[in-house]
């Protein structure tokens, strides 16, 4: 499958951005001579882009599915992953430590900049998310630049817009059929788990999609759905993989909240500080898986 450009997902890559991390079409660079030699560079960063097929490192060898899943667990926690893990918890948080303050102190603009603050912080975690698939799916294991954000439209507004709209496919389907069973058709049996079952089995493949294309063209039903089908087996070994991560993260947070309960001011930061930590060490996993699963099927 040709890799399509990040910005306009019908037309193919011919250019890899370094910096931006980004699968480029020729719209989306500019040419220039700098002592006759010609140089493509980004229009968002203006620095130098390269050929795409020879600017992304690929292994000489593609790692198997199992071996790609086992080193997943461990993906988050490569070179500086620690550290880029407590500075996502701590911006993750910080909207609601500033909601609260500004709750204690009276602060009416509180509610307003917390709200400004999350969708931005939010946005960016989304692009980062994003850029762990699409270099996952290219075959690098390492993390992206986190800091790496040129524009508040391409690298904020755009990827939050892309990852809710992500989820919200996977969830509406459940909520209209709640809405219409328990208002208009009584009748209807309740398939809210079942519903929301198939909404998780859709989700890691809509990701990967959207992710790939850069766009919302990737959550139609019908590239979702053959993709899923034409994996098979290895899919639903992904999802109970993810399900079962998410489980041991729940848990592992109710226990460290439970073990500092004694000690209340602590376990009033602590909880939170758990569940973003590791809520975001297993979406990054899940990110990663997703692109493992282009990567490894690609031909498929």
């Amino acid at each position: 499958m040709a890799r399509k450009c990040n910005n306009y997902s019908s037309i193919p890559a011919v250019l890899w951005c370094d910096i931006c991390r980004k699968a480029l079409c020729i719209n989306c660079a500019s040419l220039e001579s700098d002592a006759s030699v010609e140089i493509w560079t980004c229009n968002s960063c203006k620095m130098a882009c390269e050929p795409f097929a020879t600017s992304v490192n690929e292994p000489d060898e593609k790692r198997s599915f199992s071996s790609g899943l086992m080193m997943a667990l461990a993906y988050p926690l490569r070179g500086t992953g620690i550290i880029e893990l407590r500075i996502w918890s701590f911006l993750i948080l910080s909207p609601l430590w500033v909601f609260i303050l500004g709750t204690i102190f009276e602060k009416p603009s509180a509610v307003r900049a917390s709200l400004i603050l999350g969708s931005l912080i939010g946005g960016c975690f989304s692009a980062y998310c994003f850029q762990i698939v699409v270099k996952s799916a290219d075959g690098d294991d390492s993390l992206p630049d986190w800091h790496n954000f040129t524009d508040w439209i391409d690298d904020g507004i755009k990827p939050a817009i892309l990852m809710i709209c992500t989820v919200m496919a996977c969830v509406v389907p459940t909520i209209l059929y709640r809405v219409l069973m328990f208002n208009y058709f009584r009748f209807l049996p309740d398939l809210t788990y079942p519903l929301l079952g198939l909404g998780a089995l859709y989700f890691p493949m809509a990701i990967t999609s959207v992710a790939w294309r850069g766009s919302l063209s990737g959550l139609n039903p019908m590239i979702v759905i053959r993709g899923i089908i034409s994996i098979g087996p290895a899919y639903l070994v992904t999802c109970l993989f993810i399900t079962g991560l998410c489980i041991l993260a729940v848990v592992a947070a109710n226990y460290l909240q439970e073990c500092s309960s004694s000690l209340w001011p602590i376990a009033l930061l602590l909880g939170p500080i758990a569940f973003i930590f590791l809520g975001i060490y297993s979406l990054m996993v899940l990110m990663n898986v997703c692109g493992l699963i282009f990567y490894v099927y690609e031909e498929k």
